[in-house]
Order: structure tokens, then C-alpha cells, then sequence
């Protein structure tokens, strides 16, 4: 077990016993290629929208939706259900009663839930607050992973919506249809979360450090890209929503645990992968400390918390854990970053 996790495969099984409530329909689709996961809290201005476009999708084959609602007490759950009365061939809902989210964080243990509950070939992923724009999404998608089986996964651009008027936050890979390992850690965030289309078997067993995540969707790119490309689907058939209720990394890097996090995040990230990506996940803790010394007003108060915060995480004395730090403050990027 991680010493960064919060919780333990035991605690997830029991919290999703104790907390969840199921509708399924005994005419959900027997056989699905497809499994589309879609985590909604808070989301009743949304997820409707996610939802229709989700839905509206054309395909020759059969797919469901597997939608985790974590304890919303606005409409969204109500708009879930009339999506699953609509549709229940297609639609699981799952409901946690209390919240999950506050265990583990960012909804981990609802995720874990509707991820074991897929039964398709691939998953595809969306955000109840984002939404897709192509109706032949999934078809396109599948055609390209059925007909590539060397492919891990799939994704796509998308359009940004909302309250966003900075630089582009995906990456453009240009004329490149086939993005490996090496190629997606060039970039602080290579593919939109709600575009990628997967494996299921690649996350069947999923490694401890799962439990206790910053950023999820480092950790799919990543998983996706190590057992083969990622091919590129053409055209923009989503849109990624920026509003006051969204996550971002430098929103998630505002403070001291969650460098706590993303320092030991990056940490199992390279033992999970190495040794391909090391130099990569060395420059991220890096750059985890500097982000935070830079935004301190007090930077001999942040030195000294890094210090003891680090000593803690990794159990080191005094001694070690200022070289551990010296180490990485002092190394260069090996990288060409793209930021």
C-alpha cells in the first residue's frame, strides 16, 4: 500500500456496500461494446446537456452508460433518473447516500464503483459538466480501435467553452495520428478527459496509488500510452467546460497538501512506469516544490513546511531529507517542455 493513500481497497469496498443505491433496468443491453462512465456532482446546470449528447449517439453496435452520482443536492440526480426511465436499455445509475467524495477526494471512490461495474471491450469517459458534439463519437472511435488492435485507446480535440480566455490548454500534436509514452509527457496536459476511449483491461487491476490521485487523467494518459499509441480520432467532437465550479491544475497546486499529493503522486508514478518516463516524473516534483516556494509570501515558513512535509511522506531524518530537496531543486529539465 501506498504511504500517500488515504484509503485502502478494503475501505472502498466497504463505503461502496454501505453507500450506494442502484437503478438498473432488466432491459439494459446484454452484450455492450461499450461502457461510457459519467461522474456527476453538483452538476444540475449541465448534465443535461452531457447527458443528451451522450445519448444521441449513432453506432451499429450496443453501448451503456454507467453514471455515478455522488449524493448531489441540487437536480442532477432527478435529471439522471429521467434519463434512465428514458432510456433503460442503455442507462445504469448509481447513487452514493452520504457523499463519497469527501473520502479520498475528488470522487475516487465513485469512480472506482462505476469502473467496476463496465462490462464493455472499452470505456469512454466523460464529465457531467462537459459534453460531446459528434453523434458518430463512439462509432468513430471504435472503428479506429477495431481496426488498429496494436492501439491502446483513442481521443480527440475539443472545443473550450465558458470562462476561459487563456492560452490553449490541450496539446497540439499536429499532423500526428499516434501518440506514444514518450510523446504525452511533453505536455502539462496532452488529451481532454472527456475525448479518451480505452481498454477496459488495462484498468481492471488497478495499482494503490489509485486510491489517492491529484489528476486523474495524468495517470489514464499515461496507462493508456505504456502498453501502445493512442490514436488520434479526426476533428473536434467534444467540448471541455470552464466554469467556477471546475478543477484546474494550478487550482489543485494552491496548497500545501496538495503538493503533499502531487509530490507523492509523481513519485509512484515513476515506480509505476519506470524506468520509461523517469526523467519526466523527477522534473514534476521539481516543479511541484518551485510552484510553491514561488507563490509563498513567507518562503522561509514554506521552506521549512516542505521540509518537514517531505520528511513525513518519505519517513527520512533531517539530514536526508535536505538532500532529498537540494536534489530537487537543484536538477535541470531533462526535457524539451511544451508548457
Amino acid at each position: 500500500m501506498s504511504e500517500f493513500a488515504t484509503l485502502t481497497w478494503q475501505k472502498v469496498d466497504e463505503l461502496i456496500a454501505s453507500h450506494t443505491e442502484e437503478i438498473v433496468s432488466p432491459l439494459l443491453c446484454a452484450e455492450p461494446l461499450v461502457s461510457v462512465i459519467v461522474s456527476c456532482y453538483q452538476h444540475g446546470a449541465f448534465v443535461r446537456q452531457a447527458m443528451e449528447s451522450i445519448v444521441m449517439q449513432k453506432t451499429v453496435f450496443q453501448f451503456e452508460v454507467v453514471v455515478g452520482d455522488d449524493g448531489s443536492s441540487d437536480e442532477s440526480y432527478e435529471i439522471l433518473k429521467e434519463f434512465q426511465q428514458r432510456h433503460p436499455e442503455k442507462i445504469r445509475l448509481f447513487r452514493s447516500f452520504p457523499r463519497l467524495g469527501v473520502e479520498g477526494g475528488y470522487g475516487i471512490v465513485t469512480l472506482i464503483r462505476s469502473m467496476r461495474a463496465c462490462r464493455g471491450k472499452y470505456i469512454a469517459l466523460l464529465e457531467s459538466d462537459d459534453y460531446w458534439t459528434d453523434e458518430n463519437k463512439l462509432q468513430i472511435q471504435v472503428d479506429l480501435l477495431e481496426s488498429n488492435p496494436e492501439c491502446s485507446g483513442s481521443f480527440h480535440d475539443v472545443e473550450i467553452v465558458g470562462d476561459w480566455k487563456g492560452e490553449p490548454i490541450y496539446a497540439d500534436f499536429g499532423d500526428k495520428d499516434r501518440i506514444s509514452f514518450e510523446d504525452q509527457l511533453t505536455f502539462e496536459t496532452p488529451m481532454a478527459f472527456g475525448s479518451l476511449m480505452a481498454k477496459r483491461d488495462l484498468f481492471v487491476d488497478l495499482p494503490d496509488f489509485f486510491l489517492n490521485p491529484p489528476f486523474l487523467d495524468r495517470y489514464f494518459m499515461a496507462e493508456m500510452s505504456f502498453h501502445g499509441p493512442v490514436i488520434k480520432a479526426p476533428g473536434k467532437m467534444g467540448a471541455y467546460r470552464r466554469h467556477a465550479g471546475g478543477i484546474t491544475l494550478s487550482e489543485l497546486m494552491a496548497s500545501y497538501q496538495a503538493w503533499y499529493r502531487t509530490w507523492g503522486f509523481y513519485r509512484e508514478l515513476k515506480a509505476h512506469f519506470s524506468p520509461r518516463g523517469d526523467g519526466y516524473y523527477d522534473y514534476m516534483t521539481r516543479f511541484a516544490i518551485r510552484f510553491l516556494l514561488r507563490k509563498s509570501r513567507r518562503p522561509r515558513w514554506s521552506l521549512r513546511n516542505l521540509l518537514q512535509t517531505l520528511g513525513a511522506a518519505c519517513k527520512m531524518g533531517v539530514g536526508q531529507t535536505i538532500l532529498a530537496l537540494c536534489e530537487a531543486m537543484g536538477k535541470t529539465n531533462p526535457y524539451a517542455r511544451k508548457w
